[in-house]
């Protein structure tokens, strides 16, 4: 489900517990009507629209099933969301929010890549990147007639394993679901087994001049990368023998637009499938069943890092930005059996607050991993 914030309710009228609704929503004569779905709250309660009006710069609306405000003074303050899918558009019908992702032109500046929607009392401005920079422009006519709606950018990522069912909770959770339904990226499970040529689906052999173990065999896996591959992939393998995958490693790949993860199997690929990947990584010195955790954690650390995704100042001081590791952090109660957490962070002195942080990153990173201290 695709939740879309029309508006935010900012109090409650009359006896009949009518929700004053303040929307600047450019579509909502199709959802402010007599049995429209919404959503309120963090909880996205669903309620259904009964009556609707106009009063002033307001958008009033009762609900079915409840008859005082007494009744609806719960969702006073909460924000109001709609189902995206409940939404009818024609086909040059777009909402703001499905802009993040196209490139726009303005003032002769070409490729500005739309990752967000800033949204203030009397406008609205796309959040615009352009190499390392970012900058606000006003949303507006004329800025949209410069925006090919079909040249969005997203990344896809494609993952090679004989275990699909093992990736399902990890599309449909958290950061990655909401990555993948705000379509800032594209992650497709491929099963190595619907490539081979062999009716028994056959994707291993055993290895010639004995041992144990079975091998992953060419030619199913040439089939699945030639059939998937584009000419702008990088095509990465997992593998215990592979260059280990550190944090810098997931800036790079978050530039690519199209990326194939190869998962291994039992022990381990036919060398001569090394001759069709651009890259091979492991993910440290241990030894895993297969390469599908490795390419979930290789995932998550590119999803995460791609505009729009999460906050950028969540990813300002995370661990192994700038080689330090996170500033330890606290939350209520201030006090719990004798432990307190730091004066300087109740202060609310944010400068302060900031120098310290960076401090406490330096002597962590020091005590517990010397070794991004000295570049190792």
């Amino acid at each position: 489900m695709k939740f879309i914030r029309i508006g935010r309710i900012v109090n409650t009228h009359g006896i009949k517990g009518e929700l004053k609704i303040i929307s600047d929503f450019k579509y909502k004569d199709r959802i402010f009507k007599n049995g429209f779905p919404i959503y309120i709250g963090k909880e996205k309660n669903k309620e259904i629209i009964n009556t609707y009006r106009v009063h002033k710069s307001f958008d009033m609306i009762t609900l079915i099933g409840y008859t005082n405000i007494n009744e609806v003074l719960k969702y006073k303050g909460d924000y109001v969301f709609i189902n995206g899918d409940d939404l009818i558009l024609a086909k040059e019908e777009f909402l703001d929010e499905d802009l993040i992702g196209f490139n726009v032109i303005y003032n002769g500046i070409p490729n500005l890549s739309v990752i967000g929607i800033e949204k203030y009392p009397s406008s609205k401005m796309l959040k615009v990147k352009t190499d390392d920079k970012y900058k606000l422009i006003p949303l507006s006519n004329g800025i949209i007639d410069n925006i090919d709606l079909e040249k969005k950018e997203i990344l896809i990522i494609d993952i090679l394993t004989l275990f699909p069912s093992m990736f399902e909770g990890f599309i449909n959770e958290s950061i990655i679901k909401r990555a993948i339904d705000k379509e800032k990226v594209q992650i497709n499970i491929h099963n190595i087994r619907d490539y081979s040529p062999f009716s028994n689906r056959q994707v291993d052999d055993y290895q010639f001049g004995g041992g144990s173990g079975m091998v992953l065999m060419c030619e199913p896996i040439f089939n699945a990368i030639e059939a998937i591959k584009k000419e702008d992939s990088i095509v990465i393998m997992l593998t215990p023998s592979g260059k280990v995958y550190k944090q810098n490693e997931a800036v790079k790949l978050k530039e690519y637009k199209h990326i194939i993860l190869l998962c291994g199997h039992y022990e381990g690929f036919d060398e001569r499938i090394k001759t069709i990947v651009d890259m091979e990584y492991s993910i440290g010195d241990y030894v895993l069943t297969g390469g599908e955790l490795p390419a979930m954690v290789i995932t998550d650390s590119i999803v995460r890092l791609i505009d729009g995704v999460i906050t950028d100042g969540s990813l300002e001081s995370e661990s192994f930005t700038d080689n330090l590791l996170d500033y330890p952090v606290y939350t209520r109660p201030a006090v719990f059996r004798g432990m307190k957490v730091p004066e300087i962070l109740l202060s609310g002195h944010h400068e302060n607050i900031n120098k310290y942080r960076l401090e406490e990153r330096k002597r962590v990173t020091k005590e517990k991993r010397n070794d991004l201290v000295k570049g190792e």
